[in-house]
């Protein structure tokens, strides 16, 4: 829980709206990230593939998965590939573009891979003007 705590706590320093907030009593390693825009929520998984120790070199991108009613996107920060409960994060692309992000693993990688994301977070508020 202390990596979801820390993304929700760094996400709200950029401006963004997180459920379950960084201070809030928690019961499970979901977390919401409200990214309030499509480009947002590509460079959001963007920076959390990135990040991961597995297939860092794949590029997220929506597609339409079976099963849902819009397009998806999926990003995987994990240490064995399949295994999405250590760092993960998947939306769909519409409207009001949530990222649900799962963050178990309490280890500097996944931190690090956390700083990722928020630093593509940060470059997608400079170039898409995503500034609160």
């Amino acid at each position: 829980m202390k990596t979801a705590v820390f993304a929700a706590g760094v996400m709200e320093l950029l401006g963004y709206e997180t459920e379950p907030a960084s201070s809030a009593v928690r019961h499970d390693i979901i977390q919401m990230i409200h990214m309030r825009e499509p480009e947002a929520l590509k460079k959001f998984c963007k920076g959390i593939q990135f990040g991961a120790p597995v297939d860092s070199y794949v590029t997220p991108e929506p597609w339409d998965m079976p099963g849902y009613d819009c397009q998806v996107i999926m990003a995987a920060g994990a240490f064995v590939q399949g295994a999405s409960i250590e760092l993960s994060a998947d939306a769909p692309m519409r409207p009001p573009t949530p990222s649900i992000s799962r963050a178990a693993s309490p280890s500097s990688r996944a931190g690090w891979a956390c700083c990722w994301r928020c630093r593509s977070c940060w470059a997608g508020k400079i170039d898409i003007g995503q500034a609160p």
